[in-house]
């Protein structure tokens, strides 16, 4: 458990008083600053060491935490800061860090402490790609945190190097062989994504009370639970008046009615791709496509940030607004 430079700071009101004295924390891979409750200085010092001491013992007591329940506990004290589908992932990634730990005869997190992780980032280039090995690794760098191990994952869990992939952004011509290409639920999916931009969860999570068809619009819940409203253009409009109505609230469920996994998405969206002869492409690129494609339009930066739903312009600028194969080309020919 690291120690601010300043473990303990004023707290001053508009006089420039002092009224009270607070701690600088940084423990369970965050940072938190706690009162003290009290205006004296030397009363603040032996306070911070109490609370740092308490802490100590707090940090011993977790870290003899069994490999077999650390998972558990880890995802039931941050139970409210994350979602469902973070849940998932971290019960796979970190599940595949305390695989690696137990073949090492590691049975609790102070064995950790002394032997280290090192080799896991090697065991897992034996058996993923370098993305997939970057995101099993920082997955077990917020456990380590979370149980104060830092060090640890600073000196043996080390990001492996990722070339970028290209951004795709697809034609008018490659979208219709790919609406073509796929089974007609697929390419309603594909083709609301056109439309409006929403991201893969976004779609398999749209309800029918979110589309209102009077007003032309769609509230999209988006990471967060932040909302936008996105406008339904005329094409959009026919192809969610012409999907079949069921007695689920989702716009494409399962046959059982309850929400789709990506997973289905994804494997239906690959057989699509690869019947289209499109060459690779994912679902996140029709969602690139968009943004684009309304720059590309003349739609303003501020409307296309709303549009995709980033709280940031930044996000919009450097991963989904790109230039198309055709503009490039119209530029070029300017030239001549």
């Amino acid at each position: 458990m690291s120690r601010p430079r300043k473990p303990v700071t004023a707290i001053k009101d508009s006089s420039g008083r002092i009224i009270d004295y607070q701690a600088n924390v940084y423990a369970a891979g965050g940072r938190s600053r706690r009162r003290l409750g009290t205006t004296n200085p030397e009363t603040a010092m032996q306070r911070y060491q109490d609370l740092m001491a308490a802490l100590e013992r707090e940090v011993q007591r977790r870290q003899s935490t069994l490999l077999d329940s650390a998972l558990e506990r880890f995802i039931y004290e941050r139970r409210h800061k994350i979602s469902e589908r973070t849940v998932v992932h971290y019960r796979h990634s970190i599940g595949r860090f305390l695989e690696f730990l137990k073949a090492r005869d590691i049975g609790s997190l102070a064995d950790l402490a002394e032997s280290g992780a090192r080799g896991y980032a090697a065991w897992l280039a034996e058996r993923y790609c370098p993305t997939s090995i970057n995101i099993h690794l920082r997955a077990a760098k917020v456990f380590l945190r979370f149980f104060d191990l830092d060090r640890i994952a600073r000196r043996h869990l080390e990001l492996a190097k990722v070339r970028p992939k290209p951004k795709r952004i697809l034609s008018n011509d490659e979208l219709s062989a790919l609406v073509k290409a796929a089974d007609p639920e697929t390419g309603n999916m594909i083709q609301v994504i056109r439309y409006t931009g929403m991201r893969r969860d976004e779609l398999l999570s749209l309800k029918w009370g979110q589309i209102s068809l009077t007003e032309n619009t769609v509230r999209i819940l988006g990471k967060g639970d932040k909302e936008r409203i996105v406008p339904i253009n005329g094409s959009l409009e026919a192809i969610l008046r012409a999907l079949p109505r069921n007695d689920s609230e989702f716009v494409f469920p399962r046959k059982d009615g309850k929400k789709r996994w990506p997973s289905s998405l994804a494997k239906a969206f690959r057989a699509a791709v690869k019947a289209a002869e499109i060459g690779y492409c994912t679902p996140h690129d029709l969602r690139r496509t968009v943004a684009t494609r309304l720059k590309e339009k003349g739609v303003s930066d501020k409307v296309i940030q709303a549009v995709l739903g980033h709280v940031s312009i930044d996000t919009t600028y450097a991963s989904y607004i790109e230039l198309s194969p055709e503009y490039r080309r119209g530029v070029m020919e300017r030239l001549e």
